[in-house]
């Protein structure tokens, strides 16, 4: 392999399939370094991902009383992720491994001398589940749609059933290898519910974007009571003519039209 052309596009390697799913469906997981503006991107061979979001509470014991003083503190939200890194050749091997040096590098910071300039902040970005919620949410890479995050750590690990390719003396490429990961998300728009029960970045619903409209609506207010947001029983089925389907529901309310 030629030197210098360890930076290829993502849809050079791998099956018809997934080069599919990076250029046409944007299934791909972006970092972006805010520092210095530096990127490495991994096809979306995802093993797992959870995103959490933990309320903490400051619980004060009040003499008399048999429940404790509850004042709110925070929401935090973390987000963990795991994915893998399969190479169909060696020249994808040696790609994939150069790009997980990327991945580790953004862990440090930027320098001035010998004082810390920037701190190691990235934005991460994959599909709608990892995303702003702000303007340029709908933007592929994670420089314009990704979540500010500080990283916790990166776990690195080679998946010895795959085995590796062994190109010369001293060198080994996994065939495939798992990246482990967790990160606290910075939102960069307001959160929580400003007067009048609205949400106050209520440009977008947060927090993957489901409803580009708004974060709430009528819809979703429920101050009157009844049975809003319920409403009658229909066959999930659209294909089923209109009146075929309101039959169906009739003998689901027991014989009601």
């Amino acid at each position: 392999m030629a030197k210098g052309t360890t930076h290829v596009d993502l849809a050079k390697y791998g099956s018809g399939g997934d080069q599919a799913l990076v250029t046409s469906r944007d299934m791909y997981i972006d970092f972006y370094h805010i520092a210095t503006g530096y990127c490495v991107k991994f096809k979306a061979f995802l093993n797992n991902i959870q995103d959490q979001f933990n309320s903490s509470w400051n619980s004060q014991q009040v003499y008399g009383r048999m429940d404790p003083i509850m004042n709110f503190q925070n929401t935090q939200r973390t987000v963990s992720l795991s994915f893998s890194v399969p190479a169909v050749n060696l020249e994808e091997a040696i790609h994939n491994l150069h790009s997980i040096e990327h991945l580790v590098s953004q862990l440090y910071p930027s320098y001035q001398g010998q004082v810390i300039a920037g701190s190691p902040l990235m934005k991460i970005k994959f599909a709608n589940l990892i995303k702003s919620a702000r303007s340029g949410h709908s933007a592929p890479d994670a420089m314009k749609g990704g979540l500010v995050a500080a990283v916790d750590g990166i776990t690195f690990a080679p998946d010895m059933d795959a085995g590796f390719f062994i190109p010369h003396a001293g060198q080994v490429y996994p065939k495939s290898f798992n990246v482990d990961m967790s990160f606290t998300v910075l939102h960069t728009h307001p959160l929580g519910y400003r007067k009048g029960g609205k949400w106050r970045s209520n440009k977008y619903s947060f927090p993957y974007v489901t409803d580009p409209a708004g974060a709430m609506g009528e819809s979703s207010n429920c101050r009157k009571g009844g049975r809003k947001g319920v409403g009658k029983p229909s066959p999930s089925n659209e294909s089923i003519p209109k009146k075929t389907r309101r039959k169906r529901s009739g003998e689901m309310l027991g014989g009601k039209k």
